[in-house]
């Protein structure tokens, strides 16, 4: 079977309003559509000349990690400053199933049996970072998109006793640090720094307290932890802080609905997972941000899929949710 390739039809994909691209199969035309935002990207028509139909597929250059990491965090967070090399694949991050060395995809890809997370992105848009597990047979899984990291607040001292780390709750100096979790309840591992590159050794044999930063520099942390940090960053015990009862204050209160999420933009037969979402305004649309939890803590960031079943504006929908900051980015379609 022979392909040709063909580059008389320019490749391009949509972005938002920052840049990003948004999912989706790239379209194939001499000029950049007037209609909406796009960007050129280098795509290439793939045909089989041993049929009398054409089809075409969309092979895009990729930028991955050299090497493999232990897990999903170290390969995103390597994408910003380790070793690099290209590679190629079709044109979806989520959908892509093997990569290869060159653009006739004939030269496999393949990972190793263990530290086989490695990191990913179309190459000239590192703002969308992805991560996939690929075994020494080429086979990927587990495609992901890489989860920002999250900020918390570290207060200086430590006490043998949970109560007295969370007596240290906005009474004692506070350092930023970061995790890959965005919930404060399952954070495995504190960093210094956003990359994710840089432990926080703790004290290790005794409670320190974390907390949720405030939404300013000046507002009190919230939702306190104390915990015992390792001197690799890795928390091995954490206790929930109790809340004080005498300085309760009211919030608006969060509405909520069932949806389905998925990793296809088919579901509007209402397949793919049930969650909840919990949001502040009632009026659904562009820009809305979704959590799974009552109190507004936890983000959906893609965790079942981006894709997103809900309804508004009488009549579902299928979204298309940021898979950093929970916001809708795209109406798909309606259903």
């Amino acid at each position: 079977m022979a392909n040709n390739i063909t580059p008389k039809l320019k490749a391009f994909v949509r972005i938002d309003g920052t840049g990003r691209v948004i999912p989706g199969s790239p379209i194939f035309q001499a000029q950049k559509p007037k209609v909406g935002n796009w960007r050129e990207v280098p795509l290439y028509y793939r045909g089989d000349s041993t049929t009398t139909s054409t089809t075409t597929v969309g092979i895009v250059a990729y930028t991955m990690t050299s090497g493999g990491y232990n897990g999903a965090s170290g390969a995103c967070s390597n994408l910003g400053g380790g070793m690099l090399t290209t590679v190629y694949g079709t044109s979806n991050p989520l959908g892509v199933s093997a990569f290869y060395y060159d653009q006739g995809l004939t030269m496999l890809f393949t990972g190793t049996q263990s530290s086989n997370h490695y990191g990913f992105y179309i190459t000239g848009f590192p703002g969308a970072k992805y991560t996939a597990v690929i075994d020494e047979t080429g086979a990927i899984t587990g495609n992901a998109a890489c989860v920002a990291s999250t900020s918390y607040s570290l207060f200086d001292g430590s006490d043998s006793s949970t109560s007295g780390a969370c007596a240290l709750l906005n009474t004692t100096t506070k350092n930023t640090v970061y995790a890959a979790e965005s919930s404060i309840d399952s954070i495995t591992r504190l960093y210094s720094d956003s990359q994710l590159t840089t432990p926080v050794v703790g004290v290790q044999t005794a409670y320190q307290c974390l907390a949720v930063p405030g939404n300013g520099p000046m507002d009190p942390a919230t939702n306190g932890h104390a915990v015992i940090i390792a001197s690799n960053g890795n928390i091995t015990s954490s206790v929930t802080c109790p809340t004080s009862t005498t300085t309760t204050t009211t919030s608006t209160p969060a509405s909520s609905q069932g949806v389905n999420a998925s990793y296809s933009a088919g579901i509007c037969d209402g397949s793919g997972n049930q969650l909840t979402f919990y949001y502040t305004n009632p009026s659904i649309g562009l820009g809305s941000t979704f959590y799974l939890d009552s109190n507004l803590t936890t983000l959906y960031t893609g965790q079942n899929g981006p894709y997103v079943r809900i309804y508004f504006d009488a009549q579902y929908n299928v979204v298309y949710i940021d898979p950093v900051n929970g916001q809708i980015i795209q109406i798909v379609s309606a259903c």
